[in-house]
């Protein structure tokens, strides 16, 4: 017996507007210059450091493209440095 579309679809909204309502995914989370979720890639990151981007973007339920954006900007500023998979 699994839970109903509906109730992940009321889960997820409740989510959302809890998560938009107290500003969590605004610059700045807790004093530093990142969002939030720019905080969990780093936080996986950082716990994974082989990781694949597509693992990743699947894992955190990001969009790939938004994700490389991401990447690419952390690598810029020297956060993260990536290579081709093998």
């Amino acid at each position: 017996m699994g839970v109903s579309v509906k109730k992940i679809q009321l889960v997820r909204r409740f989510n959302r507007f809890y998560t938009k309502r107290i500003g969590l995914l605004q610059e700045g989370l807790l004093d530093t210059p990142f969002s939030l979720t720019q905080a969990r890639v780093l936080f996986e990151i950082a716990h994974t450091p082989a990781t694949r981007s597509a693992t990743l973007a699947a894992d955190l339920g990001l969009d790939p493209g938004y994700l490389s954006r991401l990447l690419e900007s952390f690598e810029r500023r020297k956060l993260v440095s990536r290579s081709p998979s093998d």
